[in-house]
This record gives C-alpha cells, sequence and structure tokens, in this order.
C-alpha cells in the first residue's frame, strides 16, 4: 500500500525552474496567428510566424506594465516552471525554455519562454494563437540565475526541486473576527464535499483536487440544487497544459475548464493507471460546467499565508500543495498529524495536492481539515487534520482556489395537476354565481323600493 502511494503522490513536473528575481523585467511577445482551434499543442507545434508583439515590464509584486508606467493587467509565476500573464482581455500561458544537455540534466534560460498559448480571458474563446516570450533589454542577459540546471529522476520528477516560497505573516487579530471552525464536509450536519476518490498510481492529484474544490463551490454557491461528478479523464486525456499522470497544477487544469468546460464523470469514467485517448464525444451537452476565475489566495505566487486561507475558505473548500511523502503522514491513521521526523526531513518541497474543506480547534490544538485522493481507507475516512499555524508539510505555502462560473436558474412555474386544475375551476364557478345571484337580488330589491315610492306620490 505504501509503494502504491508513493507512486501516485510523485508530483512530478517540467524541468523548467526560474526564481522570481529572474523573471522581473522587460519582455517582448511575438504572437502568432490566432486560429479557431483552442486544443492546440503550442509547445510540440512548428515555430510561430510572428504577427504581432507587445513588450511589457514585469514588475513586482505582481503587475505588467507598458514602457510608460501605466498598468496593462497582472501576472503570476505559474509554481517555478511557467508564468500566467493577463493583459487587454488576453491570457498568455507558458513554460521557461529548458533543454537537456546531458542525460537526466537539463538547463533553464530564464532569459526566454517555450512555445505557449494565449487567447482571450473568457469562458470558451473561440480562438487561440501560440507565442513567445524573450527577456529584453541592455541587461536582459546578465539575469541572476539565468540558467539553472535541474536534474530529472527517470519518472520525471526534479531531484533538486526548490522549495516554495515561506507562508507571509498573518495577522491574528483578523483570524479572530472569523469563525473559530469551519468544516465544509460537515455544515449542520449536511455534506458539500463530493465522494472521497482514488487516484491509484496516477499522479493525477492535481486534478482530483481542482475538480473536488470547483463540484463543492457550485453545490455551495446553488445551494444544493447542483450536484455534479466531474470527469479528471477529460482533463488527463485531452488537456495539453499539464503534463498527464506525471503531474501539473491547479492552473492549469484551470485553464483547461475555462477553454472547454467540465464533463460529467459518467460520460467518461476513470481509468487510473490507463491513459485512453481524448475523447469528445462527452462535448455536447455535458460541458456545462466552468470556473469563472481562478487564482493563488493571496492573489500570486509566493503571497499564501494562514489569513488568506481562512478568509477564503469561508466561501468554499480551495486546494492545498504538500509535502506528503513523510513516512509518518503515509501511514497517518486518526487525529491532528504532526509530524516524528527530524526537521532536516520534514522541511522539504510539495509533490502532492488535496482540497482544503475546513479548520478549526480541538482541545486548543488549531489545525486544518484536508481531503486527499486515496480512497476512504486512509485516515480518517479519506481526510485528515493538520496541524495549523506553523506551515506543517508546506501546506500555508502554495494554496489556491477556483470559482465557478454559475447562475441560478429561474424556477420553472408551478403547474396544478388535471384534477387540481378542475376543481378550482369549478370552486371559481361556483363563487362568481353566488356573486351574480347576490348582484341581481340587490338590484330587484332596489327596483320594487323605488316603484313603491313612486306609486305613493300620486
Amino acid at each position: 500500500m505504501m509503494i502504491l502511494l508513493i507512486i501516485s503522490i510523485l508530483h512530478c513536473d517540467t524541468p523548467a525552474r526560474c526564481e522570481y528575481d529572474a523573471i522581473l523585467g522587460n519582455w517582448t511577445l511575438s504572437i502568432g496567428s490566432y486560429i479557431d482551434n483552442t486544443r492546440r499543442d503550442c509547445p510540440n507545434e512548428d515555430p510561430i510566424e510572428v504577427k504581432e508583439t507587445r513588450v511589457i515590464e514585469l514588475i513586482k509584486p505582481n503587475l505588467v506594465v507598458d514602457g510608460k508606467g501605466k498598468i496593462l493587467g497582472n501576472w503570476t509565476q505559474v509554481c517555478w516552471e511557467g508564468v500566467d500573464i493577463f493583459i487587454d482581455d488576453l491570457h498568455f500561458f507558458t513554460f521557461w525554455k529548458y533543454e537537456e544537455t546531458e542525460k537526466g540534466v537539463f538547463v533553464t534560460d530564464c532569459t526566454q519562454t517555450m512555445q505557449g498559448w494565449v487567447r482571450e480571458n473568457v469562458v470558451e474563446p473561440k480562438q487561440m494563437a501560440c507565442f513567445t516570450g524573450m527577456k529584453v533589454g541592455k541587461n536582459a542577459h546578465q539575469t541572476e540565475p539565468r540558467l539553472i540546471k535541474t536534474k530529472m529522476s527517470e519518472s520525471g520528477k526534479q531531484l533538486d526541486r526548490p522549495l516554495p516560497p515561506a507562508p507571509v505573516a498573518s495577522n491574528r487579530a483578523h483570524i479572530a473576527k472569523l469563525a473559530k471552525n469551519l468544516d465544509w464536509s460537515n455544515i449542520s450536519g449536511k455534506s458539500y464535499t463530493d465522494p472521497v476518490l482514488e487516484q491509484n498510481a496516477c499522479g493525477s492529484c492535481y486534478i482530483h483536487a481542482t475538480l473536488g474544490a470547483l463540484e463543492s463551490r457550485l453545490l455551495i454557491e446553488s445551494s444544493g440544487d447542483v450536484s455534479a461528478l466531474l470527469s479528471v479523464q477529460d482533463v488527463l486525456s485531452c488537456s495539453h497544459y499539464g503534463q498527464q499522470c506525471k503531474g501539473g497544477w491547479l492552473p492549469e487544469v484551470a485553464g483547461y475548464l475555462k477553454d472547454h468546460g467540465a464533463v460529467d464523470a459518467k460520460c467518461f469514467p476513470y481509468e487510473n493507471e490507463v491513459l485512453p485517448a481524448c475523447s469528445l464525444s462527452c462535448d455536447t451537452p455535458t460541458r456545462k460546467f466552468y470556473p469563472a476565475y481562478s487564482s493563488y489566495v493571496g492573489g500570486f505566487y509566493g503571497n499564501s499565508s494562514e489569513e488568506a486561507m481562512i478568509a477564503a475558505l469561508q466561501s468554499g473548500p480551495i486546494v492545498v500543495n504538500i509535502y506528503y511523502s513523510l513516512p509518518s503522514l503515509l501511514n497517518y491513521k486518526s487525529g491532528i498529524y504532526v509530524p516524528t521526523e527530524s526537521p532536516e526531513e520534514q522541511n522539504k518541497t510539495i509533490d502532492h495536492c488535496v482540497v482544503l474543506v475546513g479548520y478549526g480547534e480541538e482541545n486548543g490544538v488549531p489545525f486544518w481539515k484536508i481531503k486527499n485522493s486515496f480512497g476512504q481507507n486512509w485516515g480518517e475516512n479519506g481526510y485528515a487534520r493538520i496541524y495549523r499555524g506553523n506551515n506543517t508539510i508546506q501546506i500555508e505555502s502554495m494554496a489556491e482556489v477556483i470559482y465557478p462560473l454559475y447562475t441560478p436558474q429561474k424556477k420553472a412555474a408551478t403547474f396544478l395537476k388535471l384534477p387540481e386544475f378542475w376543481m378550482m375551476m369549478i370552486s371559481a364557478g361556483f363563487v362568481f354565481l353566488l356573486l351574480i345571484v347576490a348582484v341581481s337580488l340587490a338590484c330587484a330589491k332596489r327596483s320594487q323600493s323605488s316603484t313603491k315610492k313612486d306609486y305613493q306620490k300620486f
């Protein structure tokens, strides 16, 4: 069992790796032709024929400006592997450029990007183009560090992955103003979470967690009217943004879902270790669930905190990335988890993705409550409580939220059954008849009175 868990939690990567400071500066974005195909595999297409260029500057903390300092939009790292840029109603996403210099050794050039994707920042964009990014300016190639060497395992895992940024400080007074306990898996006896699933040996935790949070928020926003189990397999088989069973991140899943919508799990069921070809047979009419938008908690990568996570949880579950490969966590059964390993063993980078469904305190001990994707036999029926407030297993370093696109449906008019309809008609008719009789009698009485008065005049 432990071997299977270790295999499935290998949160694998592209070999790309760039740090925040290396990304800051002026960039030229070279854009190719837009075509009516939003399922493009831009990194593996032929080099683009440039049709348009944009010169921008990425500045702290997450703003995009033009040459005059005018704010055009915002940006964020996608972990250490890529970048999301949002300007002029467009969404640019790509990975940093890397190449293999010897077997298992890759070098990332932090002044260039791979060929990535650009489309309108809307639900179901109609067109998509490919683009590349190049850092420009007289100091562009003095970026430190410009070239980063990364070693990869045979399974596709970075062997020297960096730690995520430490969480920023929280305001305890602000936290104290929020609910002391919150558990979306048990709100007055009602659960707003989907069933605990089992990902098995496929490294699909990032999809399970993203869809799990989206499903819960749909249920919450619809006041329980919309309950949907969405297809993990559709994202695995059809998205070009992630690395399929070798891992990925929430922004990649959210981008795919915003482009195409989610498929019902019954139409495209999970195949675990098997990776069936992408099937579009579920496209209509089942693609009806979309995210409105997604973001890192705190607004951008590197700005997460306990306070921001608690605030985000007030409207529904969120997604967190954790270091899961500790034997004490693999064998967790119940209670509030505190690692038993040494600080050196604990201080490792993230390798797993789960849904954060709530938080609370037990006997004065604060905790987070997570929902895993290793079946109901793990932990507390598939859930676990993790010590809160000191970034245990990196849980407070990298949180994300996905917001559903939900429009309340107008309630359909209620029509009476046929027998009820005729009973109401008969009753209404009887009342109307009584009203006519009463009016007639009143008129007759008035007429008689008037005649008597006229007769007395003579």
